[in-house]
């Protein structure tokens, strides 16, 4: 499974890759960086997806852990490398990129395993599904770096470098707080479909309940301290940082509340439902941020324009989410 779907992803890659070569070849090479940067994040988030959904189907939750550390500190220390030495968004990628790889293959069980396929090898999903599931990946990533590629494309470098600087700081407590809770939550929610306790709806929305609540709060505390912190910590000259901070602490903190029950769909085995999700925000969040630019708008309308359309992707989410999980126990409890 995890060949096939790495396989998948390189060829979505290239694709990427490829794409890049025209910004390139007009003469926008700020452009063809944030594309390539993207296409890095998007391997090195869904290699990691990908082998967390191997590792909670398995069971195997020792091995999960040892991933989950090495990814955060070995990719932490890498980042950080790059950051005093080689500054530049596309080797922040790359670095992502190492240390995903490297907790992966250091993390892996390497001995090989012959004789008859185990339950777990029956149900594989196939070359489509697994299809599906990674250009899902990629559209999500899409979305969420579209704020870079549209202030780099309608404004310029310098503004492409804040809002991607913004975003980083935005996104730095969800992904601090949230990869542990991630996996808890994964974890439960694919015990209830292994069980078919009739209890999916219930248990799904106790946790976006719960983690909604910690990530409204976190964007408040966000959102009020950025502006007052970001010169004193980042130095004079930063202080637009500290706004768009402020503004993008929304949407980033309600995908800490969401993010982690769309791994759900694939355990459904509704990866159809999972793309169609992660096109559509995609859409609705890279058209409405695209007309703001075209429009005249500042990169702080522009961001307000994007946090808008990415929370109500999590709304839209969170109904999908609420759907599938109800018409799941519906048929276990009418089967019962």
């Amino acid at each position: 499974m995890f060949q096939i779907g790495m396989i998948w992803m390189l060829v979505i890659a290239s694709a990427g890759i490829v794409s890049a070569v025209v910004p390139l070849s007009l003469g926008h090479p700020e452009i063809a960086e944030i594309i390539l940067m993207a296409v890095l994040m998007s391997l090195a988030y869904g290699g990691a997806a990908l082998d967390s959904a191997i590792l909670i189907r398995a069971g195997q939750r020792r091995r999960l852990a040892i991933r989950s550390f090495l990814a955060g500190t070995v990719g932490a220390l890498l980042q950080l490398c790059v950051a005093l030495w080689l500054p530049s968004v596309l080797y922040l990628a790359c670095a992502i990129l190492a240390g995903r790889a490297i907790s992966i293959l250091v993390s892996r069980d390497w001995r090989t395993h012959r004789g008859d396929p185990s339950p777990h090898d029956r149900v594989l999903p196939s070359a489509g599904r697994l299809a599906l599931t990674i250009v899902s990946s990629f559209a999500w990533n899409a979305s969420s770096q579209s704020i870079s590629l549209v202030s780099g494309a309608f404004l310029g470098a310098g503004p492409a470098g804040v809002a991607g600087t913004s975003q980083r700081i935005a996104s730095a407590p969800v992904t601090f707080i949230g990869q542990s809770l991630n996996q808890l939550i994964q974890e439960s929610l694919s015990r209830e479909v292994r069980d078919r306790t009739g209890q999916l709806t219930q248990t799904t929305f106790a946790h976006v309940f719960k983690l909604s609540m910690l990530s409204i709060a976190l964007a408040a505390v966000i959102s009020v301290l950025a502006p007052l912190l970001a010169e004193p910590i980042l130095g004079k000259g930063w202080g637009e940082v500290g706004v768009i901070v402020a503004i993008l602490a929304w949407p980033f903190s309600l995908q800490f509340a969401v993010g982690p029950a769309t791994v759900l769909l694939p355990m459904l085995r509704k990866e159809l439902s999972l793309f169609s999700l992660q096109i559509g925000r995609l859409v609705l969040v890279a058209l409405p941020t695209v007309v703001a630019a075209a429009y005249g708008g500042s990169l702080q309308q522009i961001c307000i324009v994007y946090s808008a359309t990415m929370v109500l992707s999590y709304v839209v989410a969170g109904f999908l989410l609420w759907t599938h999980a109800r018409q799941f126990d519906r048929e276990n409890l009418r089967g019962a």
